[in-house]
């Protein structure tokens, strides 16, 4: 479709107007510009006189392209200028957002490092953090600015409130990992200017060996725990037994799926802290208590409901209180479920040697070499044995 173009007062500037639509007494305009830029003729288009583009507006925009053309300083085409505004209008929203970020506290920011924590780490693993957030970090620096955090002031606030209530030593460190933890995060996504301080510097790293569990549960312990769970919870009695026979975590058993289980090699896998999977070997008396099991969904261990454990049973806890076997211990000195390793590494480390010993248990050392380094399966066989005598016998 043809227009007819109509030259104004100013050589360069012309327009067409529109074939029904008024803008006040006349016509509405649609103005273009045309000029010479590095020695080609340029066309433009600005817009209609109902959108604001009148003929003093585009004479502006005109002279301001013609002095940048003359002086060689700033946007010489309406296509230049534009993206100068649109680079101008990009700086002014991130500092805007800057300026948002600097009042973002540790509660308005929690939402989006909890949704980054999901798709890392494992469901036991945030839930913790979460609860470290909501019980602690929420109630004393909540309404903090996350990027004040780098200030010690607000870490020794936070550490005195878990002193005053008690916590282990453990605990607290924990807490403040979780902190760090969400602090970092913000920072590496720019939100923050520095980076939180260290846990030492905070007060947060224990003591060596002041969170080290000193109970080696005995034969005869093994064994009444043992018999009253096969009464009281036979789920949680499988779950044990697995547990103290492998020496893995509880959480390596409550993950521990059907498909991670080879039954002809006698081998299962269980997920390591940093998500990777070890292989285990799995004695005969395993093997066999596996194979009578029903399987109820994907997860080998689960609860009287059919649903997957999210920690250690009670049952196991309640046990041993009935049994009066924590009676006037401390702390570190109690069996609880974690002893079932603890106790299992005790009792290997005479019979194996450390190297040895690292496998089974699935310790890794700070050298890459030795981290890759597996023992052999006749060895891992012994020691499955050797467990299976001390726990079924």
């Amino acid at each position: 479709m043809g227009y007819e173009w109509k030259k104004t007062k100013y050589e360069g500037i012309r327009y067409r107007e529109h074939p029904t639509r008024q803008h006040g007494v006349r016509k509405d305009r649609y103005y273009v510009l045309r000029q010479r830029v590095n020695g080609r003729r340029v066309e433009e288009a600005l817009g209609w006189e109902s959108q604001g583009f009148n003929l003093q507006k585009v004479r502006e925009i005109q002279s301001a392209l013609l002095l940048a053309a003359k002086t060689g300083s700033g946007p010489r085409t309406l296509a230049e200028m534009r993206a100068a505004d649109e680079q101008a209008r990009k700086r002014e929203e991130e500092n805007k957002e800057i300026e948002r970020n600097k009042s973002i506290s540790i509660s308005d920011y929690w939402d989006t490092y909890l949704a980054f924590a999901k798709t890392k780490k494992g469901e036991s693993s945030w839930e913790k953090e979460e609860s470290h957030y909501r019980n602690w970090i929420s109630q004393v620096l909540g309404d903090v600015p996350i990027r004040e955090l780098y200030r010690l002031e607000h870490w020794d606030k936070l550490m005195a409130v878990l002193v005053d209530a008690n916590l282990a030593p453990r605990t607290r460190q924990y807490v403040a990992f979780t902190l760090r933890q969400c602090v970092v995060h913000a920072y590496k996504r720019g939100m923050v200017d520095a980076p939180p301080p260290q846990l030492k510097d905070v007060g947060a790293v224990l003591k060596p060996n002041s969170n080290q569990r000193t109970r080696v549960i005995s034969t005869e312990e093994f064994k009444q725990i043992l018999n009253n769970l096969r009464e009281k919870d036979e789920y949680a009695y499988r779950m044990t037994v697995f547990a103290a026979i492998t020496c893995c975590r509880a959480s390596q058993a409550y993950d521990l799926e059907w498909g991670d289980i080879d039954f002809s090699e006698r081998t299962a896998l269980v997920k390591e802290k940093d998500h990777t999977k070890r292989k285990i070997y799995l004695g005969d008396k395993v093997m066999d208590m596996l194979r009578d099991m029903d399987r109820v969904g994907d997860y080998v261990f689960v609860n009287e409901s059919g649903d997957k454990y999210k920690q250690a049973p009670k049952s196991f806890a309640n046990v041993v209180k009935k049994l009066g076997l924590n009676k006037g211990r401390r702390r570190l000195n109690k069996i609880v479920f974690h002893s079932l390793r603890h106790t299992g590494a005790t009792r290997l480390g005479k019979l194996i040697p450390l190297r040895d010993l690292m496998d089974v248990i699935g310790w890794k050392t700070a050298t890459i070499a030795m981290r890759y380094q597996k023992t052999e399966k006749e060895i891992q066989d012994k020691a499955t044995i050797e467990l299976e005598k001390m726990v079924l016998s």
